[in-house]
């Protein structure tokens, strides 16, 4: 049997082991954390009450997470999304296309022109390719209004992506618009979200149950420190010690302790520590400018409070 490393028990690392242990891999999943779930991990706030780091839920267009969800008989309960806007010293209800429709900040011109966009681009544009090479705030001028840009989208996209918020390609946008939220079925008159019973951590659980069942490994506070060569073939990934996870993300500052032996290594972790991961000799046999196209990814933190 052909073993695999995983490096990181997010939910891609975990849905990725569940995959291949499904498929006849023998997997071993290491995570820095001494807990699952990575950017939807949670936190034991007392009484067994937990809560999740970050915010998470599914959307209705989420069917691949839906299924495995029920796949592994994890239940998803549904309920209307609750968003507000604040604008001008209050807050105002942004959900539904009444409350578009109410919306003061912006003039009744712009509110109609902004609902009529976004209706035009989910009935007659099904496919990205027209946005990929423009940007969503040239889409959003041109088809909602500067009034639109100044007062919703502007504040939004700096929100959410600092100084890149012209930058950012109208594809994204696009797939908000048109595969987040439908006008059609039980979403015509509010959003619906997601959200599996008690938390994401069940989701985590069973997978996790799912890669050991079938003889594979899924080891908390047990970070990959460094990736190998073995010779011609396979990979040999060095472990770190207990309590790494308190010396931060980068590898290299964790204490070595073990070698194991792999056919393959598949990583889910940042990229700057996947890089870092890297022994010199592997890295030279990567691919030439796979590790440019890595370094040319920005990454923007959120603040959650």
């Amino acid at each position: 049997m052909s073993r695999v490393a995983v490096i990181g028990a997010g939910v891609a690392g975990l849905t990725a082991g569940y995959d291949l242990a499904r498929a006849g891999w023998e997997v071993d999943v290491l995570e820095r954390w001494p807990g699952l779930g990575g950017q939807a991990a949670t936190l034991d706030v007392g009484h067994g009450l937990l809560l999740e780091r970050y915010y998470h839920h599914l959307f209705t267009s989420d069917r691949d997470m839906a299924a495995l969800c029920s796949e592994l008989g994890v239940e998803i309960g549904w309920h209307p999304s609750s968003v507000a806007f604040f604008a001008d010293g209050a807050s105002h209800p942004f959900t539904t296309p009444l409350d578009l429709l109410r919306f003061r900040p912006l003039s009744i011109r712009s509110r109609v022109r902004m609902g009529l966009a976004v209706v035009n681009l989910q009935r007659r544009h099904r496919e990205v390719g027209p946005f990929e090479n423009r940007t969503a705030h040239d889409w959003i001028v041109s088809a909602m209004g500067a009034e639109a840009w100044e007062r919703v989208w502007g504040p939004l996209l700096r929100g959410k992506f600092g100084d890149r918020a012209e930058d950012i390609s109208m594809a994204w946008l696009w797939s908000k618009l048109t595969l987040r939220r439908q006008i059609k079925g039980a979403e015509a008159r509010g959003e619906v979200l997601g959200y599996p019973s008690g938390t994401f951590e069940p989701l985590f659980g069973r997978l996790s149950e799912e890669v050991e069942a079938r003889g594979g490994r899924v080891l908390i506070d047990r970070p990959a420190a460094s990736l190998a060569r073995r010779g011609d073939a396979g990979f040999v990934v060095t472990a770190a010690a207990s309590g790494s996870f308190r010396r931060g993300h980068d590898p290299r500052a964790f204490e070595p302790e073990g070698e194991e032996s792999y056919d393959a290594v598949l990583a889910t972790v940042p990229n700057r520590v996947f890089e870092a991961l890297l022994e010199p000799s592997l890295a030279r046999d990567l691919a030439d400018g796979y590790l440019a196209r890595l370094r040319s990814i920005e990454y923007h933190a959120a603040l959650c409070l």
